[in-house]
């Protein structure tokens, strides 16, 4: 039961991605949080409709606001957007899982610092024991 419900949250990321200006406000977040009418300045499209998006992108958990006097202020909610990707691509990517495990038995609880290996493997290494490795491509 709690797979699937991980699997329905995973799979409301994916729709509020799926739009391009969906998208275009996530990154227009990244800098900080804006007002709704902030955002709102930022596109070409009514005030309404860049409600609508905020909206799905709040029910996806990939936004959250709070109110400041008559103002929605948002913000991004990237450690969401994280947490789905990594969980995806270590459900379908399977070498990833492995290649975890054997970082994990090889580090044991300590993790190892952040090298430039990667510039000779293809590969990152990182500080973060579930962050996901990908090699390139």
């Amino acid at each position: 039961m709690a797979k699937l419900k991980t699997m329905n949250e995973t799979a409301k990321i994916f729709r509020a991605l799926a739009d391009p200006t969906r998208r275009q406000i996530l990154e227009e977040l990244k800098q900080g949080p804006l007002s709704a009418g902030e955002i709102a300045t930022r596109f070409p499209v009514s005030a309404p409709t860049i409600s609508r998006r905020l909206s799905l992108l709040e029910a996806a958990g990939l936004v959250s606001y709070h109110r400041q006097a008559n103002r929605l202020i948002y913000r991004a909610e990237s450690e969401s957007l994280a947490s789905a990707l990594n969980g995806f691509l270590s459900a379908v990517c399977p070498t990833q899982i492995l290649e975890r495990k054997r970082r994990k038995e090889c580090l044991g609880d300590h993790p190892k610092p952040a090298s430039r290996d990667h510039l000779k493997t293809g590969q990152l290494q990182t500080r973060n024991q579930d962050m996901i490795v990908v090699p390139y491509l």
